[in-house]
């Protein structure tokens, strides 16, 4: 885990970017980062709006969406 999660008060949704972009880094989803940040944060915020507050949920419903919306066959570490 990064050193840089632990300084400071992160809001959940940034918190949630940070678990859903390190899961996808890890398991290989990620070619061209820029997208994905896109995505990420897009999704977040929309979940957001849709009353999601808890980060781990937040995190776990983007990657989900990340896989659904390109189509990758999720990989397990």
């Amino acid at each position: 885990m990064n050193a840089e999660m632990y300084v400071g008060a992160a809001s959940p949704a940034e918190e949630a970017f940070h678990i859903a972009y390190d899961y996808l880094e890890r398991a290989g989803a990620v070619s061209e980062e820029l997208p994905v940040y896109v995505f990420l944060a897009r999704e977040i915020r929309r979940l957001l709006d849709r009353g999601v507050k808890n980060r781990i949920k937040l995190a776990n419903l983007a990657i989900g969406a990340f896989y659904d919306r390109f189509e990758i066959n999720e990989q397990p570490i």
